[in-house]
């Protein structure tokens, strides 16, 4: 009887023991990111059963630990993934649509206000063109328009390539989760599952995807033994310890293409797929201020050489945009070869003109409009930001719900298990009180 109780008390012992390093893990990561509840799974230790007073009687031998188990909950931990891949796409779009939008800016210094005080000087120009300074001014005033015109390109080329540096950095990201990962299963394979080794790596792998399908859709697939498998759109990402590898590519327009092994990879939501649609957005503005400048400088070029100088020379260009609003300058410094005077006519006669030029170039108009279609987008973005925030909160607590650690709770079962754990040293002194007691008989 006394081997029995010593069985028992050892046994509560040990589970006990682990069942309380579970408690203190919990307690000690109650703060950590991606760590789950542990809790310690006891059974009842059963060795047959035996006869008392002519009655078979079942018997225990005290109690295990059978595994240490994870709260988790799949649906839970699928919304939650989802919920953050989509948010991440949100999110990238409305970083780089602020930052398109503040490159577009139409205050006093910008782009606008200055098309604006072209056309004012051209107008004094009008009234006064045999005076130098009106004409030093409209040049001046080019020039300042210019300037305006080719800082916002420079803007637009300086977030294009923010864009194309913040996917190649979560390109390598991800191929470096990926690579991580397949070692990850590997490991899991080896562990027993229901072991502490296997709770962490759990954890790992968990963690791991959640950081893949921040930054790309990805479909999971979790065998019984642990280990995952990813796809994206039916391409396959991961295959137990074999893993795709992943790159990106710069158009010269700034658009980006993804390939995973060999094969054209097509985001659609995740941090890659936000920087893939800003690229997009961004290079069509940076081509609407291109031809926004062509125009502007075709149409500036076709007034001065309708004219002709004070000299009576023909108006040569006065506008150069041929490698695009980045490239728009003045080619002209000299006042006196603006061609204002019409061919054989009064000396403003082509001055006058320059009224329709604002109106047939458009070009204070396709302004009006780049700024505008970016406000719309800027501000579609930050909607769709703050709703996939809100969804990404709400199941992130959801998932927290089931995976956190709850103070409270773990205090209490701190109490029981350790009363439980003096229990058991409490029956492992009765039993061996029992044995001295039967020794000293036979003295």
């Amino acid at each position: 009887m006394s081997s029995d109780l010593l069985s028992i008390g050892a046994s509560g012992l040990r589970a006990y023991k682990t069942a309380l390093g579970a408690v203190g893990d919990n307690i000690a990561n109650a703060q950590t990111i991606g760590y789950a509840r542990r809790s310690a799974r006891m059974t009842e230790v059963a060795s047959g059963s035996t006869s008392i007073a002519y009655r078979n009687t079942d018997r225990s031998d005290g109690v295990e630990v059978r595994a240490i188990d994870r709260a988790t909950d799949q649906f839970r931990i699928g919304e939650a993934r989802l919920a953050t891949s989509a948010d991440a796409k949100a999110g990238a779009i409305s970083d780089w649509m602020t930052v398109t939008e503040t490159a577009l800016s139409d205050g006093d210094n910008g782009v606008g206000a200055a098309l604006a005080q072209v056309f004012a000087a051209g107008d004094a120009l009008a009234a006064d063109p045999v005076a130098r300074q009106p004409r030093a001014a409209f040049l001046a005033s080019m020039d300042e328009a210019a300037q305006a015109i080719r800082t916002s390109a420079g803007d637009l080329q300086r977030a294009a390539s923010g864009v194309g540096d913040a996917g190649q950095s979560s390109m390598d990201r991800l191929n470096s989760d990926l690579a991580t990962l397949a070692s990850v299963n590997l490991a899991i394979k080896t562990a027993g599952p229901g072991t502490a080794t296997f709770v962490e790596l759990s954890d790992q792998r968990d963690g791991l995807v959640d950081r893949i399908s921040a930054r790309l859709n990805v479909d999971i697939v979790t065998a019984s033994e642990g280990t995952t498998t990813l796809s994206s759109n039916g391409q396959p990402l991961l295959n137990g310890i074999a893993h795709a590898t992943l790159s990106m590519t710069i158009a010269g327009d700034g658009r980006l293409a993804f390939v995973a092994n060999g094969t054209p990879l097509q985001p659609t939501s995740g941090a890659l797929a936000g920087l893939a649609s800003a690229a997009n957005i961004i290079s069509d503005r940076r081509s609407a201020l291109d031809g926004m400048a062509q125009d502007f400088a075709t149409a500036v070029n076709g007034w001065q050489a309708a004219g002709q100088t004070a000299a009576g020379a023909p108006g040569t260009a006065l506008l150069s945009a041929t490698g695009g609003a980045i490239t728009l300058s003045v080619l002209q410094s000299d006042p006196d070869t603006l061609a204002l005077a019409a061919p054989g006519g009064a000396a403003s006669g082509n001055a006058l003109a320059l009224a329709t030029v604002r109106h047939d170039s458009g070009v204070e108009a396709q302004w009006d409009d780049l700024v505008n279609a970016q406000a719309q987008s800027t501000a579609s973005a930050n909607t769709q930001r703050a709703v996939t925030s809100a969804r990404e909160t709400t199941a992130n607590a959801a998932r927290d719900g089931v995976e956190g650690v709850d103070l409270d709770h773990e205090a209490a079962d701190l109490l029981r298990f350790q009363q439980a754990y003096e229990g058991s040293a409490r029956i492992i002194q009765t039993a061996k009180e029992l044995l001295d007691t039967i020794l000293g008989l036979f003295r």
